[in-house]
């Protein structure tokens, strides 16, 4: 609700495949490319220590409950779910002008493949 009152172009629940898989499928549904900074993704220690004992991708897992959004302001939206005690980050932008999905991850850049 909040990001829809707040202009938000995209909003998609991140299931199955996790981010990677919903990064994917939106970059498609816009006919794009996009570049985002791993670094910039929140994820929770227990999720991270529990992937690590798993030998799991994290941002290939179920991630239900999060969210994948679109926005021309990225910086108001965080604000708001901020107001609202919703954790939230800016993690890349989608460019037309290209059609890599490109990622970065601790300065080294990537390329992500079709889930």
């Amino acid at each position: 609700k909040i990001a829809i009152e707040n202009s938000a172009i995209f909003c998609q629940n991140i299931g199955r495949g996790g981010i990677e898989a919903a990064l994917y499928e939106m970059s498609e549904h816009f006919n794009s490319g996009f570049e985002v900074d791993m670094e910039k993704f929140i994820l929770l220690q227990e999720t991270i220590e529990v992937c690590e004992t798993l030998k799991k991708n994290p941002y290939k897992i179920n991630s239900y409950g999060s969210m994948l959004i679109l926005t021309d302001n990225s910086k108001h939206l965080c604000e708001e779910f901020e107001k609202n005690g919703i954790i939230s980050s800016k993690i890349g932008e989608l460019c037309s002008n290209f059609m890599a999905k490109k990622v970065i991850k601790y300065s080294e850049v990537s390329f992500l493949e079709r889930p």
